[in-house]
């Protein structure tokens, strides 16, 4: 799971519409550098969540940080001038434990707030520990 850093603060500085812009470009550069057979969604708000079948925890979390520092390197292009972006993200595996897919994204989730806490623009994994 991932969440563009401080998007408020792009919707507020350069607009809404290139905050859209900015969604776009950010969706285009993901798919670019994922698998065919990986699914990719809005979760909700600026949230996006990329689930990667046959990816252990190792393999999810070396794709996280490809994807992190593909999109801090490069701007996004918008009508408004090229927009910086960062984005914090969260990585957990689906184990026999995991009841289902809405625990594993709660997972994911808790996993990315935690990255988000320690300072944004950063990879975090969810532990049972």
């Amino acid at each position: 799971m991932m969440d563009l850093d401080r998007f408020k603060q792009v919707n507020d500085t350069y607009g809404h519409a290139a905050g859209d812009q900015v969604l776009i470009g950010l969706t285009g550069r993901l798919r670019s550098k994922i698998r065919d057979v990986d699914v990719m969604g809005r979760y909700g708000g600026e949230e996006i969540v990329i689930i990667l079948p046959e990816t252990d925890i190792q393999g999810a979390s070396l794709l996280a940080e490809r994807l992190r520092s593909h999109v801090e390197k490069t701007p996004i292009d918008t009508d408004r001038g090229p927009i910086p972006i960062t984005i914090s993200l969260g990585v957990a595996e689906f184990k026999s434990s995991i009841p289902d897919l809405a625990s594993l994204l709660d997972r994911a989730d808790s996993a990315m707030y935690v990255a988000k806490q320690s300072g944004r623009n950063q990879v975090r994994l969810y532990t049972d520990e």
